[in-house]
Formats: C-alpha cells, structure tokens, sequence
C-alpha cells in the first residue's frame, strides 16, 4: 500500500509553448514527484488562429518529455475543449471538435506514457460564470462550454468519447 502522499505545481504547457519557459520546468523536474501540465489550446496561441485537434503542434507533450526524460511521471491535471466557438475571444469549438479533442489528448497519452488524464469541468459552467463580477465573465466564459455535459446535465457527445477510453485497457506504464 503506497500511502505517500505525491505534491506537486501544475505547469501550464500552452504558456510553456507560447512563451518558451521551459528551462523553468527541467531544473526542477527531477525533484517533482509527477510533473503536471494543464493545458487548454483551444485558447492558444494567444495571437493568430487557435488550435483545433487537427492543428495542434505534433510534439505539444513530446518537448516536456523529452526534457524530464522517460521516467519521470506526467500527469495532465486539468484540461478541457469547448464544444462551442465563442466569437468574441476568437476560440473554437464545436461537438465534433471536442470530441476530437479527447481522442488526441488519449493519443498524447498513450505515445508519451502521460499516466492520468483529468477534464477539469464535468459540466457547462455558465452558471458559475454568471456569479462572477462582470469584468471577470468575459474571460472565465472561455471555460463556459467545455463541460462533458450542458449546463442542464444531459449528456454531450464528448462525454461518450471520453467513457469510451475510459473503458479501453491502459496501455502505458503504470504509476510506481
């Protein structure tokens, strides 16, 4: 029984990408317990066309792996893709991508023996949005349409396509 229990910072890998801060992250991969990456390209890169699944750069995760080397647990803790274009921050988005999306993000995992991967909103967020201060609900409306179901609970496509791989056998190494 492993009761030790892992800490660890999330790195945000669009930033690492965008910015180029990877030599923040490798010094100090070595004495992480897990190296943890959010990520959300459907914002990225800040300026130009966004990433769809089909646009997205072939080495997004291979970089951070190759930089921490072949041992060194990843986890992505949080990440999420809209199933809906929201004109004004310019993000694209519909159930069909979203749905390409999760099978990118398990294709990312699967080739870079990324160990967990965690949706971060189970659900539409519009609600909470709407209780922020309005200054604050155009930006956080980013994160509004990435819930695997719609505000009213039901299900969206990408939910399926997430139980799917769920369901799959894990075919990476397993946590030490």
């Amino acid at each position: 029984l492993n009761t030790r229990l892992e800490i660890f910072p999330t790195w945000q890998l669009d930033d690492l990408h965008e910015r180029n801060p990877f030599n923040l992250l490798f010094p100090v991969a070595p004495e992480l317990d897990v190296v943890a990456l959010s990520l959300y390209p459907g914002g990225s890169p800040l300026s130009g066309p966004k990433y769809t699944p089909a646009t997205m750069p072939a080495n997004y995760f291979e970089r951070v792996r190759s930089g921490i080397g072949s041992s060194q647990p990843i986890w992505v803790a949080e990440t999420g893709y809209g199933d809906s274009a929201l004109a004004t921050l310019g993000t694209p988005g519909s159930p069909h991508l979203q749905r390409d999306y999760i099978a990118w993000l398990v294709g990312q995992a699967e080739s870079q023996n990324i160990q967990q991967l965690t949706w971060f909103f189970p659900a539409d967020a519009w609600g909470v949005i709407e209780l922020a201060p309005p200054a604050s609900q155009a930006w956080l409306g980013f994160f509004g349409p990435m819930g695997l179901r719609k505000r009213d609970l039901t299900r969206k496509p990408a939910l399926d396509a997430w139980d799917e791989q769920l369901a799959r056998p894990y075919t990476g190494t397993l946590p030490r």
